[in-house]
Order: C-alpha cells, then sequence, then structure tokens
C-alpha cells in the first residue's frame, strides 16, 4: 500500500478551509509551547530565554497555574530587568492572580524595592487589594520591608486601610514581629517605643505567669 498516496488523496479532498484550520491548530501548540517557556523563563528570572521566546510568539499575559502572569513571577522574584522587558512588550500591571494579587503585591511581599519603584512608575495601583483586602503596604509591613514601605507611602499608600478582618498594615507589622518596620510611618515614633516597651513588658509578664513559649499553635508556630 502506497500510504504517501493515500494521504495525498485525502488532502485532496479537504477543503481549504479545513487546511487552514489544522494549520491553526498546529500553530497554536507551537504558541502554548512559547508560552510555557516563558513562565518558566520568567519563574527562573532567566530573561535571556524570556525575550527568545517573547520574539518567537509568547503572549506576555500569559497566565499560568493559579492564574499567574509571568509578570507576577518576575516581581516575586525581584528581577527589575526581566520586570521592565514585560512591560515594554505590553505586560499588564493590573492583572490579577487567582486570589486577586497583583504584581505590586508580589513584589511588595518580597521586598524588591526596585521592582516596587519600576511598577508604581508604570501605573501600578498602590491601595490595589487581594481577595482578603489585602494591600501592597500591607503585604511589606507583615513582611517587613521597610524599603518597600517607605516607597508604597510615599506614592499614596493608605496606612489605615482594613483588610477583611479589621487588620491595619501597623497591626499585621506587629503580628509578623516587624517592630522596626514602624519606623518608616510618619508620625508613630513615640508610639513606635511605647509598642516595644509593652510588647516586652506584656512577654515578660506572660513567661512570669507560665507562659509557655514553646506552645504551638494550629499554624505550627510557637511564641517566639
Amino acid at each position: 500500500m502506497d500510504c504517501g498516496f493515500h494521504r495525498a488523496g485525502f488532502l485532496e479532498k479537504i477543503s481549504t478551509a479545513a487546511i487552514v484550520l489544522l494549520v491553526l491548530a498546529s500553530l497554536g501548540g507551537c504558541s502554548r509551547k512559547q508560552d510555557d517557556a516563558l513562565l518558566e523563563a520568567a519563574r527562573n528570572g532567566d530573561s535571556a530565554i524570556a525575550e527568545t521566546v517573547i520574539a518567537q510568539g509568547a503572549r506576555v499575559n500569559v497566565r499560568g497555574e493559579n492564574g499567574w502572569t509571568p509578570l507576577m513571577w518576575a516581581s516575586l522574584r525581584g528581577n527589575d530587568a526581566l520586570v521592565r522587558l514585560l512591560i515594554e512588550k505590553g505586560a499588564d500591571i493590573h492583572l490579577r492572580s487567582k486570589g486577586e494579587a497583583t504584581a505590586l503585591m508580589w513584589a511588595s511581599l518580597e521586598g524588591h524595592a526596585t521592582v516596587v519603584e519600576t511598577l508604581i512608575a508604570r501605573g501600578a495601583d498602590v491601595n490595589s487589594r487581594d481577595c482578603n483586602g489585602n494591600t501592597a503596604l500591607m503585604a511589606a509591613a507583615y513582611r517587613g520591608k521597610i524599603a518597600s514601605v517607605k516607597l508604597l507611602l510615599k506614592h499614596g499608600a493608605d496606612v489605615n486601610a482594613k483588610d477583611r478582618n479589621g487588620n491595619t498594615a501597623l497591626m499585621l507589622t506587629v503580628k509578623g514581629g516587624y517592630i522596626d518596620t514602624l519606623n518608616s510611618i510618619p508620625g508613630l515614633p513615640r508610639l513606635i517605643q511605647a509598642a516595644k516597651e509593652d510588647l516586652v513588658a506584656v512577654g515578660k509578664l506572660l513567661r512570669e505567669a507560665g507562659g509557655d513559649r514553646d506552645i504551638k499553635s494550629a499554624g505550627h508556630d510557637d511564641a517566639l
């Protein structure tokens, strides 16, 4: 049997439109590979590969697992060069992940001040909220990222915004254990000192009363 002959005969019976659809489907598969390659490059902070696959047709706003975009990964990794490249190629800084977090929130959480500044300069909303009501300022404050906190406040972040549980950035700073971050919040130096003294006093009182610092919470955290 001449398989080549039969393939040719089969193709002769396919309409031009059908052939176009087959070609487009094939190209779509290639595009998906490039999209995946871009997500992986952003996840690994590889600007060179990212630039190559973008040139080959990768979509800069493609979404991966949990709705993450290449820009979100680059922001989380603190790769400012890649962040700039993606924005230059059309990356949307306002897109949100599955939990409604933005690239700015991820950069703030990890304290990548240079990326935070780049995103803000490109129009990122400093007061945008995720599904739990968290802002970029709250993320930075909770993790004790002072440089990012200062930048966000400088550009209008609402210091008294509350999340769904009623927490402000100030409260989250204390909960996160980063009291020194409070120094970056204007007008609070006396409150900072009082908070430090109160925390030390309360801790001492609880220990003297038999408080066990090694008891674990449901999240396996202890008092230390």
